[in-house]
């Protein structure tokens, strides 16, 4: 197995939804996955949370998202995600999550894996 291209890591990542100008907590993918989850995710422009403050990992870029229904998923949408998971053939590594989120940072994630947000759990096709 191609660990590089197969592995994707869930995070909650907060952003500034410009539609009502309100910040919330979203489940992001760090890239686009293979199979079936890659139709519940959208990728979009995201601005930076904050005009005061410049900061590379806050700066305008895209991110993938998790969508239900057109709605952001958030903390609470994770038992969904979990089940849709397995019912579609993907494996949550456990054990690699708990290694990342040991890595020094309690599982915050930095800009050198393409993301800024908690991890939640990472997995595969």
């Amino acid at each position: 197995m191609d660990l590089e291209s197969n592995v994707n890591i869930l995070s909650l990542e907060t952003i500034l939804d410009q539609k009502d100008r309100t910040y919330k907590k979203v489940l992001t993918l760090d890239k686009i996955p293979s199979g079936a989850l890659s139709k519940i995710v959208k990728t979009i422009r995201t601005p930076k949370l904050s005009e005061f403050k410049y900061d590379i990992i806050q700066s305008d870029k895209c991110k993938n998202i998790l969508y239900n229904n057109n709605e952001y998923m958030t903390l609470r949408d994770i038992p969904y995600v979990y089940a849709f998971l397995k019912k579609n053939g993907y494996t949550i590594d456990t054990e690699y999550t708990k290694l990342m989120k040991q890595a020094g940072t309690d599982g915050d994630i930095n800009d050198s894996i393409n993301n800024s947000g908690k991890i939640i759990c990472m997995f595969y096709e």
